[in-house]
């Protein structure tokens, strides 16, 4: 009988060459990661991106269909006649009229996805006290009350604006931010911000109006009313203030113009600049660093 012997030339792996194998898999793995993070962060800045453009188109249309009047920041002035808020006027423009048509209050209770970046994972989270949903696109107080600025201080606001669109846009709606991203909670100092309403007020003599909640005062730090840039993303948590727009990613903080257009404001842009950028109408020239 002939017996067939095995090949000679095959083996199995050896122990070592089994771990050397593990282990430029695992580096591989590592090189992986970040670029995989990277795709997903440029993919959520792209849905940012693409929220905050359909606010401010929303506000076109919306004065349009108003008499050329950008809605309030929040009350009832000129066209507007509902005691409710910017972003709830805005529903019915961002197709979402079935919600506006719920009425102030009820609609007040639900999330609004175009109101919220995947870029912060704190608008999975739910305002503390009365369970509404946050929301990280900040109107610009500036644009849609009526401020009175000195420098880059406010000293007093009514956040019932009757501003025309673009009359009232003196400086180029290409050159005056409409709306910026912000943190949705913090751990600190006040905790959260909602769209729809309630939350923190303030007395006079800063506030002619008590605001209705953190998320429309884009512009300035409530409390001072200093006009601030907004904070980088590597701020830590007890610095955090949701009443400022904030970097929700280190490339910078994403901002809808008057027009339309969506750019990036750096970590390095002076409160100056930021100033010029958020008054509608101050004649001042945006610096080198916007």
């Amino acid at each position: 009988m002939i017996r067939h012997s095995q090949n000679p030339g095959s083996k199995a792996f050896t122990l070592i060459e089994l771990l050397v194998v593990i282990a430029i898999i695992a580096i591989l793995i590592g090189l992986l990661l970040p670029a995989v993070q990277k795709v997903r962060e440029a993919a959520a800045r792209t849905t940012s991106s693409n929220n905050l453009k359909q606010l401010a188109l929303a506000c076109h249309n919306l004065a349009d269909a108003r008499g050329q009047q950008l809605p309030p920041t929040a009350g009832n002035a000129g066209g507007y006649t509902l005691n409710a808020t910017l972003h709830f006027y805005l529903l019915p423009y961002l197709e979402q009229e079935a919600l506006y048509n719920l009425g102030f209050s009820a609609a007040s209770a639900q999330p609004v996805k175009t109101y919220q970046s995947p870029l912060d994972v704190t608008t999975s989270n739910q305002l503390a006290g009365n369970n509404l949903p946050v929301g990280n696109y900040a109107a610009n107080t500036l644009v849609f009350g009526r401020c009175t600025v000195s420098g880059t201080t406010i000293t007093t606001v009514v956040l019932a604006g009757r501003t025309m669109f673009p009359a009232g846009i003196a400086d180029g709606t290409s050159n005056t931010v409409f709306f910026a991203e912000k943190k949705g909670t913090c751990t600190a100092p006040t905790g959260g911000s909602a769209w729809p309403g309630s939350g923190p007020t303030a007395g006079p003599p800063l506030w002619v109006a008590n605001p209705p909640n953190d998320l429309y005062l884009a512009a300035f730090n409530f409390t001072t009313g200093a006009i601030q840039p907004p904070q980088p993303a590597t701020a830590p948590a007890t610095a955090c203030d949701p009443r400022r727009p904030h970097m929700l990613s280190a490339g910078g903080c994403l901002v809808a113009m008057g027009d339309g257009s969506v750019r990036s404001v750096a970590p390095s842009i002076s409160a100056t600049t930021w100033a010029v950028a958020c008054t509608p109408a101050s004649g001042d020239i945006l610096g080198n660093d916007w």
